[in-house]
């Protein structure tokens, strides 16, 4: 695997963040989902998912952080490259809904 995910709990916010550093790809995007849902079953507050360090991810991965996201984890610190990929990934998935 090509990343790093860390757990980190924020005393002062009560919250649970997952900071995630390297290439994310389809594979480490479902271990992180994996483990964004094993934490929610603990959890009562959100989790944050921390993309700061997140130097490359494809569209796969793009796909399942929009999943994440709409499941209620909090995306924080995207880099310019990775919001570009998922804004990408949204606007596919639009235009296949519209084309259908």
């Amino acid at each position: 695997m090509s990343i790093k995910i860390t757990q980190i709990f924020d005393e002062r916010r009560r919250q649970t963040i997952l900071r995630v550093e390297g290439k994310l790809f389809l594979i480490d995007a479902e271990l992180l989902e994996r483990t964004l849902l094993e934490l929610r079953k603990e959890e009562l507050a959100g989790i944050e998912i921390n993309l700061s360090e997140v130097s490359f991810l494809d569209n796969e991965s793009a796909a399942v952080l929009r999943r994440l996201r709409r499941i209620g984890a909090v995306l924080t610190d995207i880099n310019y490259f990775v919001q570009k990929v998922i804004e990408q990934t949204e606007l596919s998935v639009t235009n296949e809904k519209n084309n259908q």
